[in-house]
């Protein structure tokens, strides 16, 4: 069968989906792995009916009518929230406002990350509970310990004698690149009436984060001071603004903010992880990396992630564990409670991968066979309609501006997809491909900028060989 895999983050997403796109092809399947929504929507015809696996069942009417449409050629949908939520202390309002009963009977099957998600899914729709089912997640997959050396592919710009302090930005609410208002005005039509509280809670949360920001902003400056024989390191959240930290830090304190590497390779070398309700504690408690939630007069004090750190609400608490890490003393460090948290929100963490299980749900859907996966020039010839659209419908936007209702600004999403190179996805698949000892007949080509072909070996179609001089792949 077809397989079109749709990512949003490629810095969240590309790793657990291109380990999730392996494991369909090392079966026989063909895959098309990237922003291919633009293509199923643009030119449906140039794909056999499918899988099209979603990155959110979020209700809209965008979503709704691609589906209908989807569903009428022939395909099937299925999802996993790459959003997760594993921050919150209830999935209750995920629940809500990232699904609805139109989305989930459109979909076979949403993928639960575990139990926690599952369940309170089940709740909420109890006639859809056939269509939820707990497998985890192919990005938590490479979090499990035999997956390890997937994250050092690549060196890290740091020193290799020199601890670092691992600060990680789960600020996204204050420094995105889309302002307050424009993330409100891109949700508003998931609100229910003008006093919806999903809504006005966006702004008490968004102002209880400036305030932890202002506490991690001087932390940050203090450890920097304070352990000149380490490295602090902070790592911004992928859709948060550039510039934004090595502006709130300032030039002086020998602070390196940087989007280089995984998340998971910085936790693996880092000597402790600072964080607040952020997923890097759930990491951090899988590769043993010790951490210390922050978190100024209790703020998100009770958030999950934050069950396997020691807690700081103060500066000297914040430097005292820090030494602490520093030194070596990390005896009885993680609360062994937060195994059950680990339990309830993570499934897969042992056992076959949560890829293999999703591979294995899709099987089972019984979807046809269709025809092979087109061949690469169809695919550049879709890629050129897909931009010849994205232009006509700018050019639309710049003669009825006053008609668009993005006053405040249009919503910004380039940042969340830079072109895909062909170094970046060779580098990933080798690494994948060692730690696993698996996908050995499976052929990889970056076919677009935002798009990459998995196909079986035997199908005859080979990937060329990747650009040595790392050239984002050609239109």
């Amino acid at each position: 069968m077809d397989v079109h895999i749709q990512m949003e983050i490629t810095a969240r997403e590309l790793e657990g989906r291109s380990l999730l796109a392996l494991a369909a092809a090392e079966r026989g399947h063909h895959v098309l792995l990237g922003d291919v929504e633009e293509y199923l929507a643009g030119t449906p015809r140039t794909f056999a009916p499918g899988i099209f696996h979603d990155k959110a069942l979020t209700p809209g009417r965008r979503r709704t009518r691609l589906y209908a449409d989807l569903l009428a050629h022939g395909h099937t949908i299925t999802s996993q929230d790459e959003e997760h939520f594993l921050a919150l202390p209830s999935f209750d309002v995920p629940a809500r406002t990232r699904f609805s009963t139109t989305t989930l009977e459109q979909a076979r099957r949403s993928f639960a990350w575990g139990d926690h998600e599952a369940d309170a899914l089940r709740a909420h729709y109890p006639g859809l509970g056939d269509r939820i089912v707990t497998t985890g997640s192919p990005r938590a997959d490479l979090w499990r310990p035999e997956l390890r050396s997937v994250h050092g592919r690549e060196p890290l710009p740091v020193p290799d004698d020199r601890p670092v302090i691992l600060v990680s930005s789960n600020f996204s609410a204050v420094l995105d690149v889309n302002p307050l208002w424009v993330r409100l005005r891109d949700k508003r039509e998931r609100y229910v009436g003008a006093d919806d509280p999903v809504e006005f809670d966006y702004y008490t949360f968004t102002a209880e984060k400036l305030h932890v920001l202002r506490a991690f902003v001087r932390g940050v400056r203090r450890l920097a001071r304070r352990h000149p024989e380490a490295v602090v390191v902070v790592r911004p959240h992928p859709i948060e603004q550039d510039g934004a930290w090595e502006d709130l830090v300032g030039p002086d304190h020998g602070v390196v903010v940087t989007r280089a590497g995984t998340l998971t390779a910085w936790i693996h070398r880092a000597a402790v992880v600072i964080q607040n309700g952020c997923t890097s504690g759930y990491e951090a408690a899988l590769l043993d990396t010790p951490t210390i939630a922050l978190h100024p007069d209790g703020v998100f004090a009770d958030h999950p992630s934050n069950a396997f750190s020691q807690r700081a609400a103060t500066d000297d608490e914040l430097d005292a564990l820090v030494a602490r890490a520093l030194r070596g003393d990390v005896a009885g460090w993680r609360d062994p409670a937060g195994d059950a948290v680990l339990a309830r929100r993570l499934a897969a963490l042992d056992g076959p991968l949560a890829a293999d299980r999703i591979v294995a749900e899709w099987e089972a859907l019984d979807v046809p066979a269709g025809r092979p996966l087109a061949p690469t020039p169809v695919l550049r010839a879709a890629r050129r309609a897909v931009r010849a659209r994205h232009r006509a419908a700018r050019l639309k936007g710049r003669l009825t501006a006053g008609d668009t209702g993005a006053r405040g600004g249009a919503f910004r999403v380039a940042h969340k997809f830079p072109p895909l190179r062909e170094t970046e996805v060779a580098g990933l698949v080798d690494a994948l491909r060692r730690a696993t000892g698996r996908f050995g007949g499976v052929a990889v080509e970056v076919v677009a900028p935002d798009l990459v072909a998995f196909r079986p070996a035997r199908s005859g179609s080979v990937g060329r060989p990747a650009d040595r001089g790392g050239r984002s792949a050609r239109p």
